[in-house]
Order: C-alpha cells, then structure tokens, then sequence
C-alpha cells in the first residue's frame, strides 16, 4: 500500500450521470453480461491490434551509450537500435526523440551536441553542437518543425533552432536551469527547472514564465500521462520519486524511486522508470517495483516508430485484453465496464480506492473469448456505498494488467 501522502480528488458534478435501464444489458450486481464473440487469433490470422506494432518506446542507456527498444505496453526490453552518438565521439546520451521527418535526435550532456539518425539507426550527422552554443546539454523536443534544446549550466539557456546548425532564437533564458521541456497542445511548454527554484514551470509560447506549478529537487524527465487526462508525470532525481501532476499544482500521486530520471507511463498502467542502474517498472497502486526489464544508466523516455516498410515480429506475440472506455465517468449510481478478452483465461476485474486500497471485486473466475460488460453500483464487498472519490478500476489477466480511473459523485 501507499506509504506516500495522497491527495484523492472529488470533482463535484450538477449533471445526473445515469445509464439507461435496460435489464437486458446491465446488472447491478456485478454480473457480466455475454455478448457477441470476437475473432480467435491463429498465426494465419492474428486479431488485429491498433497500434500495438508501431507503439515502441526508446530509452537511452548513457553507460553503454546506445539506445535500446522497449515494448510501451509492457515495458518488456526488444532490441537495440543503435550505439550513440557517432564512434569516437565523448557520450552522454540523455533524450532520444523522433522528429517530424521521422529522424532520430540524441542529445549529449558531455558532447554538448544533438546527433541524428534515421529510424534503422544509421547516423547521419550532426544537428547542434558546441559550435553553436551547446552546452552541457540534456532534455530535446520538437514544437512543429522548430526543437528545442535545453541547456545546463553555465548556459542555463533553452535554444530554438528552425534547421540543422540554424539558431532561431533563445527561447527560454531567465536564468533557470532547465533538465527537461515538455509542449502542451496549445503551444506552451512545461520546464523542469533544476535551478535553485527547483520546480516544474510553464511557460508561454514565446518562452515567458507564467508561473510555477510544482517543486521538487532535481526534476529531470516530465511526459503526458496517458491514464489521467490533463496530469503529467515528472521523475525527480534527488527528491527520489516519480510525481503526478497536473497544471494546477494538484499532485495526484507519488512513486518512490531513487536516483529518478526517465518515466513513462505503460499501455497497462504501470509506470516505467529509469534511474542509475536499470528500467524498471512500477506498480500504479502501490508504487513497488515490479521487475527490472533492462540494466545499465537509463536516461529518458519517448515513443519510436519504426521504419516504414520494416517488421519487428516480438512486438506483436500475443493478442491482449482491452478495458474500453466507462461510461458514465463520472457517475452517480452506476457506471458500464466494458472489456475484450481474445483468448479464454482467468480474468480478475477490482475496483481500488485512491490510495490503492481494494474495495470491490467484480470478476475473479475464467471466461470464454468474447466482449464482456459488468456494472458497478458504487458499492464495496458488502454492500456499502463508497464515498465520493477517485476509484482505479483493474483488469488483470495471467500476463496483462490494464487500469482506467472512476470518479464516483453522489
């Protein structure tokens, strides 16, 4: 269980959620509810999986200076793509990212440069060096065509450039110490700031502070996190924890993890992390290390796609349980989970409180390939109405383990 404080929020809602009364389809007991069969996967004819093929992560291992493929649904270790940066070269590597032309950019934190390579891995040449005031350089991201670069001190500048060796402007110059830059939608940019200031900030589209959201020593990587709409999750090095967050300064979350540096979160809820000696994932609920999937000094993590034309036979071995959306969410009453299930196993559906606490089980018995739906009534094992809150729902199979978030409002 969470040995960390936890802040559960309750959005309070004047809309009467509700699902239509049809006994036909809904059963407020927890019952699940047959419906139509899907497709059973064969090697002739595997059930097609929407971007599962191409949803791969990339992680940097700056130790071995070379990156290596990981599957972001699992976290599981593939391949490596390619050493960094180019032989001979003195390497730090520490954020790998695709661009919009499909090419790969490593920054190097001791090479004061970003190297670029396409998607097999092959290097192409250089982007930005010392040359073109590069220094002590770290987190990298595209923003259209334009990306950024952070620098360390003593530059403790984030640079703009439009092109190869093409300086557009200092973006971000105010004297913060920037690990790391994240673009929001609308064109503004969270900054990991490992100045005195010590804080995630945001900042405007033309690299103005707006304000600070949170604090915490040594922010290195923040990411999107896919889970909670609107929330970001941020590995802090020195604070020796994973945060969830959002821009509002709620923090919704923490994960212990020493030596912090690169987090993601997985297609099965967990979290990804790296620290000094490996890639590890963690528990959503409880925060505990679940297992190691590669050794070495991981760095930062992004998504890759691979090459068009190419194949990665692993990425793809098995057919997997799907937890779709829930409706009502939020809810009053009830609420519909609905799953798909490829193969017949054992499958195991909870509901956990915010805190990671269990407090109904809904499924915990084998089924039959099919599309499932079970109703929630807001209630615990016995029968007790819960209190208003943010619930985890869980769907856990022999090798799989998807998570979705209720919020229960009466």
């Amino acid at each position: 269980m969470y040995k960390t404080a936890v802040i559960c929020i309750v959005i309070l809602c004047g809309i009467a959620w509700a699902i239509p009364e049809n006994p036909q389809v809904l059963e407020a007991s927890g019952k699940e509810i047959y419906s139509e069969p899907v497709i059973v996967a064969t090697p002739a004819n595997p059930i097609p999986v929407t971007g599962r093929l191409n949803n791969v992560l990339m992680i940097l291992e700056s130790t071995g200076d070379s990156v290596g493929l990981y599957d972001a649904y699992n976290g599981n270790y593939l391949r490596p793509l390619c050493p960094v940066p180019n032989p001979g070269a003195s390497a730090t590597p520490i954020n790998a990212i695709q661009g919009p032309d499909g090419n790969i950019y490593v920054s190097d934190q001791v090479g004061d440069a970003v190297f670029m390579y396409d998607t097999t891995g092959t290097y192409l040449g250089v982007y930005a060096n010392s040359a073109d005031g590069l220094d002590n350089t770290r987190g990298i991201a595209f923003r259209g065509t334009h990306l950024f670069i952070t620098n360390g001190s003593p530059a403790n500048v984030t640079k703009e450039f439009s092109g190869p060796h093409t300086l557009f402007r200092n973006f971000i110059n105010d004297g913060s110490s920037p690990f790391d830059i994240l673009f929001l939608s609308d064109g503004k940019a969270l900054l990991a700031d490992m100045s005195a200031s010590n804080r995630i900030s945001l900042y405007d589209t033309n690299g103005v502070f707006i304000r600070s959201i949170i604090t915490t020593s040594f922010p290195e990587q923040i990411q999107a996190d896919q889970v909670l709409p609107g929330a970001f999750l941020v590995a802090a090095f020195s604070s020796n924890q994973v945060i969830d967050f959002d821009t509002t300064g709620t923090i919704f979350r923490t994960f212990a993890l020493s030596g912090g540096r690169g987090v993601y979160r997985l297609g099965n809820g967990n979290i990804l992390a790296t620290y000094g000696v490996g890639v590890v994932e963690l528990d959503s609920l409880t925060g505990a290390i679940i297992s190691t999937k590669h050794g070495g000094s991981g760095r930062f993590i992004e998504k890759y796609t691979i090459a068009t034309g190419t194949t990665e036979p692993n990425f793809n071995k098995r057919p997997f349980i799907k937890l779709n959306r829930i409706y009502p969410n939020p809810f009053t009453g009830r609420t519909l989970i609905s799953y798909n299930l490829p193969i017949t196993e054992k499958v195991v559906l909870k509901i956990y409180n915010c805190l990671g606490n269990e407090v109904r089980t809904l499924i915990n018995h084998n089924q039959t390939t099919g599309n499932y739906s079970v109703v929630w009534d807001g209630k615990d094992n016995i029968g007790n109405n819960l209190p208003n809150g943010i619930y985890i729902c869980q769907l856990k199979t022999r090798n799989q383990v998807e998570h979705r978030q209720l919020i229960l409002v009466k």
